[in-house]
């Protein structure tokens, strides 16, 4: 289904065009409200076959170019595995993507598609590959030789939290479908560490402007922040401590689970 948007400053209008064919579920009932922050689709999915879930994906088209949902900084109800039902959700929040504001005619297509059609952010990152081996997109990197997709940004919370909260932010961000995907958890211990290793062979992790954090900005990361990262991984010896990642040095270690951490979400890409 394709929305024609025409914003004068944050005025909104829309004409809904009629759906498209599609090969199994099909998108309908297609709504839309426009800030001057974010533009939110409410559409319903529904069954045309036997299926139970169909992927979708979302396409801009603004002053002539088109961008895929990888492009832009959307998250809900797009992407693999959508779950049929009424008042399935997407939210764009455009002021991040074009901070000059939309003031313009532009062009919003969301579709029912396979699951195998959707894109594989490793093979097409939406700016290329910025550094070897790492796939770059609005809101993800991917880490090819790991297939671990992280969060772009690692200061999604904002604020450090304890182990138990963290782990209820991770689920709030799987309930949004942030970025599209809802299966992101903790780091193990591992997982940080071979995110790490190439920049720790090459010497980095010691030294003013020559930390951790400064590797991985190298790597398209950003808002890296100095200090300790939560991991999934416990303490075998305590129960009470998890192993948290440091950012100076890369190196990782148990302490508390009471003491406040910062979050870096991440998921397995293939």
């Amino acid at each position: 289904m394709i929305l024609m948007i025409r914003l004068a400053v944050i005025l909104l209008t829309t004409l809904l065009l009629s759906p498209t064919t599609l090969p199994a579920a099909e998108v309908v009932n297609l709504k839309t409200q426009f800030s001057s922050t974010r533009l939110s689709i409410e559409y319903d999915l529904v069954r045309t076959g036997s299926e139970k879930k169909s992927a979708v994906d979302v396409h801009m088209e603004i002053k002539g170019k088109k961008y895929s949902s990888n492009m832009l900084s959307i998250s809900g109800d797009f992407g693999a595995s959508i779950a049929l039902g009424a008042h399935r959700q997407i939210v764009w929040n455009h002021l991040q993507d074009f901070p000059e504001g939309l003031d313009y005619t532009f062009k919003c297509r969301v579709n029912a598609i396979p699951d195998d059609k959707i894109i594989n952010e490793a093979l097409t990152p939406a700016e290329g590959f910025k550094a070897t081996s790492y796939a770059l997109n609005k809101q993800t990197v991917v880490d090819t030789r790991t297939q671990l997709m992280w969060a772009r940004n690692a200061y999604l919370s904002v604020k450090p939290m304890i182990y138990k909260d963290a782990l209820k932010f991770v689920e709030q961000l799987n309930r949004e479908r942030f970025a599209g995907y809802n299966d992101w958890r903790m780091p193990t211990s591992e997982d940080f560490e071979w995110l790490v290793s190439g920049g720790k062979k090459d010497g980095w992790g010691h030294g003013f402007e020559h930390y951790i954090t400064d590797y991985l900005a190298t790597r398209g990361f950003t808002n890296l922040l100095p200090g300790h990262y939560w991991t999934s991984t416990p303490d075998e010896t305590n129960s009470n401590r998890f192993f948290v990642a440091n950012t100076w040095n890369g190196i990782t270690r148990p302490l508390e689970q009471t003491n406040y951490y910062h979050i870096w979400p991440v998921r397995n890409a293939h």
